[in-house]
């Protein structure tokens, strides 16, 4: 994981913690860490789907064939449609010119 471990990122010993100067910092420090810990507690998980493979055919949604191939059907339909559209049109305007 990039950016933040599990271990706090600064490490003070037991003379460094009784030293009333470097009380503040340290519960700055502490409290950073906690929010870190927090912040990266919320990030989400990475979901990993599952594909389903045919082990016929090799193919990875054997299930979506079907709606696939009628959608397929229709586009391709209405491509035939709009090109003898297009067809009718050119032939009526090139029989008024």
């Amino acid at each position: 994981m990039i950016g933040l471990n599990k271990e706090p990122r600064l490490r003070f010993t037991d003379e460094e913690r009784a030293d009333p100067a470097l009380e503040k910092p340290i519960r700055k420090t502490e409290k950073a860490t906690a929010r870190a810990d927090k912040a990266q507690a919320n990030i989400p998980k990475k979901k990993v789907r599952q594909t389903v493979i045919d082990p016929d055919t090799g193919k990875r949604q054997p299930d979506a064939a079907g709606d696939i191939r009628s959608s397929l059907i229709i586009s391709m339909a209405m491509m035939e449609a709009l090109t003898i559209y297009g067809l009718l049109i050119a032939f009526m305007l090139v029989a008024k010119v």
